[in-house]
C-alpha cells in the first residue's frame, strides 16, 4: 500500500521565515522575563501597601486572600523567569532540549495563571455581591452606630473639641462648640466621657481606618473625622466601608489583569516554540521531489 504525503503542511509551517520566528521566541522570552521583573517588583511595594492597610483594618480576610494571590503571583514570577532562561539559551545554542524544558514551563505556567485569574475573579464577583448587601450586616450597624454617638458628642456642649481650621457649612452640623487655639481640648472622639463605655478594640480600628484610608464615617460620611483628628483632611469622596471595598478591589483587579496577561503570553510562546522545534529544514520543493521519487521507486 502506497500513502502519497504532499507538501502542503510542509510549505504550511514555512507560512513565518526561520529567522523570524527565531526572533518572536526570543523577543518573547525576554518580554515575559521583563514582566515577571517587573511583577516581582510591584508585587514586593504591593505586599508592603497591604500590609499597611492591615492594621486595624475593618477585616483581615480581604488582606490575607490578597497576599496569598500575590505570593502565588511572586513564586510563579520566578519560576517564569527561570523558565525564559531555559528559552533564551535554547535559542542561542539551538538546544532543543533546552527549549523542550522552557515549554514544558510555558504550558504549567499558563495552567496556574489562568487559574489564579479565574479564581480572582470569582471572589471579585462574590465582593460585588455582598456590596449590595449595604449596611445591613451586625459588623457594620455596630460601627455605624459608633460613628452617629460619636457624631452627637464630640465638637458639641459635652465635649468641646480642638478645631484649628475654618469650620464649613456641611462640617457646621457636627461642630458646634469648638476652640481654634486651646490645644488641650480634644481632636477625637476617644477623648469624650461619652467614649468610655464604648468598645475601645473597634474605635483603635476606625481610627487607624481613618488615618490609612483619609476617610470619615463607615456607611454614612461625615466631613471630619472623628475617631483620627477632627482636623484632618479628608481625601475620599466615599464613606470608609465603600472606600476600603474600592481598595481591595483595586489589588484583585491588578492581580486579575496580570494573571490573564502573563497567561496568555505563556500560551502564545507555547506554540511559536512548538513551531520553532518542528519547523522543517531543507528546501520544501527538493524535499517534495525526494517523495514523489520515493513512491516512485
Amino acid at each position: 500500500m502506497e500513502l502519497q504525503i504532499g507538501s502542503d503542511g510542509l510549505i504550511c509551517g514555512r507560512c513565518i521565515p526561520f529567522k523570524t520566528l527565531k526572533i518572536i521566541v526570543l523577543s518573547g522570552s525576554g518580554l515575559i522575563l521583563t514582566m515577571c521583573l517587573i511583577i516581582e517588583i510591584l508585587v514586593y511595594i504591593n505586599k508592603g501597601k497591604v500590609n499597611d492597610a492591615d492594621t486595624g483594618d475593618y477585616s483581615s480576610t480581604a488582606a490575607s486572600s490578597t497576599l496569598f494571590f500575590f505570593n502565588v503571583q511572586m513564586y510563579m514570577g520566578i519560576v517564569g523567569g527561570i523558565s525564559t532562561l531555559f528559552g533564551i539559551g535554547g535559542i542561542l545554542n539551538n538546544n532543543k532540549c533546552l527549549l523542550g524544558c522552557f515549554n514544558t514551563f510555558n504550558c504549567c505556567l499558563f495552567w496556574v495563571f489562568g487559574l489564579v485569574y479565574l479564581i480572582v475573579s470569582f471572589f471579585s464577583k462574590i465582593s460585588d455581591f455582598t456590596k449590595l448587601s449595604g449596611c445591613s450586616l451586625s459588623y457594620d450597624l455596630e460601627r455605624e452606630a459608633l460613628y452617629k454617638k460619636a457624631s452627637l458628642s464630640l465638637c458639641q456642649d459635652n465635649c468641646e473639641c480642638y478645631f484649628s481650621g475654618t469650620v464649613s457649612k456641611d462640617q457646621s452640623k457636627y461642630v458646634i462648640n469648638f476652640s481654634p487655639t486651646d490645644t488641650t481640648m480634644a481632636v477625637n472622639f476617644q477623648q469624650c466621657p461619652q467614649s468610655f463605655d464604648s468598645n475601645q478594640l473597634i474605635m483603635s480600628q476606625l481610627k487607624q481606618s481613618e488615618t490609612f484610608y483619609e476617610c470619615s464615617g463607615w456607611c454614612t460620611k461625615y466631613p471630619i473625622q472623628l475617631f483620627n483628628n477632627v482636623n484632618s483632611k479628608i481625601s475620599s469622596s466615599n464613606a470608609c466601608k465603600t472606600t476600603i471595598e474600592d481598595y481591595w478591589n483595586k489589588f484583585r483587579q491588578i492581580l486579575q489583569y496580570t494573571s490573564f496577561l502573563i497567561a496568555f503570553f505563556f500560551v502564545l510562546m507555547f506554540g511559536f516554540t512548538c513551531i520553532y522545534c518542528f519547523y522543517p529544514k531543507g528546501d520544501p520543493k527538493n524535499d517534495e521531489n525526494t517523495k514523489i521519487r520515493l513512491i516512485n521507486q
